[in-house]
């Protein structure tokens, strides 16, 4: 099995940012235009979408 080198996870990254970005409408996408990484992007979303509950305040 070989192991994937930083530099291919980068594009993998890269790839899977712009398709999400892609998926958004183009009024939320402008949102997120500063997220440079996945984990950016997916935590901008949940602070905008998540509900809040007693766990999670």
């Amino acid at each position: 099995m070989s192991m994937m080198t930083d530099e291919e996870w980068k594009v993998l990254e890269k790839k899977a940012l712009g398709s999400i970005t892609l998926i958004l409408e183009a009024s939320m996408a402008s949102n997120f235009t500063d997220a440079k990484t996945m984990v950016e992007l997916m935590k901008s979303l949940a602070n905008l979408y998540e509900t809040p509950s007693a766990l999670n305040k």
